[in-house]
């Protein structure tokens, strides 16, 4: 009897040993499953995975050190969606230094570099995307390369690189894991097409939004759809774009997304503008302005301040058209500052790239000739002439591939330097290398001009004729420009169809001089190869270094005051800054 309950005993102590084995490995099972629940629904159901974090954090101390490292991702995830960006880039950085898995790494960094365009951050954006592909090829995971891709594409979309943002949405498009993936890929194509002026098929775009729409993308739908009213602005065709419009808004409005709220806005506005109703486009104007105070020098703010401008002048009220144009004027410099050091930060990521992997060309090629050295100088002395034939040969192969890396830091930093449409100076060379030049002339007491003209009504050129006209347009005016430009000289582009001339040891009447040839020889130039029947005319602000100090704000301050004065008694005019 004793030896029956002994046995007894024993087994149910196996049996209870069993079960908490199961219990445990059940267990294990379901956090791996809400780790996969978690990632996957991080963007559709962002409530929910905020709940599964909770749930995760609490059980932390049964979690592998791989779980507890993804657990610190959801939860640099979170922070970053609900706009705590620098909390949730520091927790980035302090986790991917601890991931040396290639996949997780990668995911790490083009998240980052997400966050840091959110941001506004583009140089640690691209530099951060640019190391996540630096080993794309040891990436195992289609869905996460998948990602990584659309991350840059919307990067490259963003800075306006949109060449570049098609070549990455193209290869999603074509080796999709997912519907959702497709829907994004197709929505950031379509836009990089539309930006770039380039034909696109309005049946294929409502497919695509409708397939958004059937697999539960709303969001994506709707930035989507963006397309359609946009497209009937440019046709003029107010009527049914004012309709589509109030159809889509309220759908729009109800995602809570200020940005493509705000694109919506305008919009509409525009709309109104076009049918004439124009107190109706300014409640719509004022609506984008105060959703666009919280989004930075965005294209629906230039334009809000442009439109209402344009309003005030056809109600007579000229003092308000000024004071918008003036806000206008500022927002437009501001955006062009921000876009060209969104494509500098690129060329200059790309260019470090470059530079990086060519000097690892040039140790691994050092290294072979430091290895074949030691190795001939062990052969038999009839082995010398080899040796030195071989080290001739490296050390021209080494001096080819400095001079390459040379010129292609050269190319990446003209490409930097300039205004990539019309060659001269962007904005930010400019200002540059105008500093540079002040400081000198301030110390000799040297009287140097700043003059800015802006060319009249180009917006229309756009508007009439599309973009590519008003390319052409620019680089015809910079092209005629230049033959009166000194070489000391400073030109450039520093805004949509605003330029600038510096100059150096030069007063303000000879510059101002020098400005109305510049406007005799626009308006005379032959546009007739544009296709259309243009004629051009700019308008001139001029000042100089004794009238408005050696401050380069004050000197772009006072040159607008007087463009502007030439723009209000009429344009087509050079005005010279008078201090009152």
């Amino acid at each position: 009897m004793a030896a029956t309950l002994m046995i007894l005993k024993y087994f149910l102590v196996i049996l209870l040993a069993a079960f908490s084995l199961f219990l445990s490995a059940e267990t294990k099972k379901d956090y791996k499953n809400l780790f996969i629940e978690a990632d996957q629904i991080k963007t559709a159901d962002f409530r929910k995975f905020q709940q599964i974090i909770l749930e995760l954090e609490q059980n932390r101390e049964s979690f592998t050190e791989k779980q507890l490292l993804e657990l610190e991702y959801f939860k640099a995830y979170a922070a970053g969606y609900t706009g705590n960006y620098s909390q949730s880039i520091e927790m980035f950085k302090t986790l991917i230094p601890k991931v040396t898995e290639p996949d997780f790494r990668f995911k790490l960094l083009t998240s980052l570099a997400n966050l840091y365009s959110f941001s506004r951050n583009f140089p640690n954006s691209f530099a951060s995307l640019f190391e996540a592909f630096s080993f794309e090829n040891e990436i195992k995971s289609p869905e996460i390369k998948e990602k990584g891709f659309l991350v840059a594409a919307v990067i490259y979309n963003l800075a306006q690189l949109h060449p570049e943002a098609l070549e990455h949405a193209e290869v999603v498009k074509k080796k999709h894991t997912s519907v959702k993936s497709l829907c994004i890929a197709e929505q950031l194509i379509a836009e990089a097409h539309y930006s770039l002026r380039n034909p696109i098929d309005i049946n294929q775009i409502n497919q695509s939004i409708d397939n958004c729409r059937l697999n539960g993308e709303m969001l994506v739908a709707d930035i989507f759809q963006r397309i359609l009213p946009q497209k009937l602005l440019d046709e003029q065709n107010y009527s049914l774009a004012e309709q589509q419009l109030n159809k889509f808004i309220p759908a729009v409005e109800s995602h809570q997304y200020p940005r493509l709220t705000a694109d919506y806005y305008l919009f509409m506005a525009k709309a109104k503008f076009g049918l004439h109703k124009y107190s109706e486009a300014e409640v719509w104007l004022d609506k984008t302005l105060e959703l666009s105070k919280t989004l930075g020098f965005t294209q629906p703010l230039v334009e809000s301040y442009l439109m209402l401008s344009d309003i005030y002048k056809k109600s007579g009220n000229f003092e308000l058209a000024l004071d918008y144009y003036k806000k206008y004027a500022d927002a437009e410099k501001a955006y062009r500052d921000d876009l060209s050091e969104k494509q500098l930060a690129y060329q200059l990521a790309k260019g470090e790239v470059l530079q990086k992997n060519q000097k690892i060309k040039l140790l691994e090629k050092d290294n072979s000739v430091l290895t074949l050295r030691n190795e001939l100088n062990q052969t038999n002395t009839e082995n010398q002439q080899l040796f030195i034939a071989l080290l001739t040969f490296s050390i021209i192969f080494l001096t080819y591939f400095a001079l390459r890396t040379l010129k292609s830091k050269q190319y990446y930093r003209l490409l930097a330097e300039n205004d990539n449409l019309t060659g001269i100076s962007n904005r930010f060379h400019f200002t540059d290398k105008v500093k540079k030049i002040l400081e000198g002339s301030n110390k000799l007491g040297q009287i140097d001009s700043f003059l800015i003209f802006d060319l009249d009504f180009f917006k229309q050129i756009n508007d009439q004729y599309g973009h590519l006209t008003g390319d052409w347009v620019l680089q015809t005016v910079v092209a005629h420009s230049k033959q009166f430009v000194r070489n000391l000289d400073v030109f450039g582009r520093i805004g949509g169809e605003e330029f600038a001339i510096y100059l150096p040891a030069c007063t303000a009447e000879k510059a101002a001089l020098l400005a109305e040839i510049l406007r005799d020889a626009i308006s005379q130039i032959d546009y007739s190869g544009s296709g259309h029947p243009i004629k051009m005319t700019a308008s001139f602000g001029v000042t100089a270094t004794d009238r408005s100090g050696y401050e380069l704000k004050k000197l772009f301050r006072d040159a607008d005051h007087a463009l502007y004065q030439s723009k209000h008694q009429g344009r087509n005019q050079v005005s010279l800054f008078e201090e009152v």
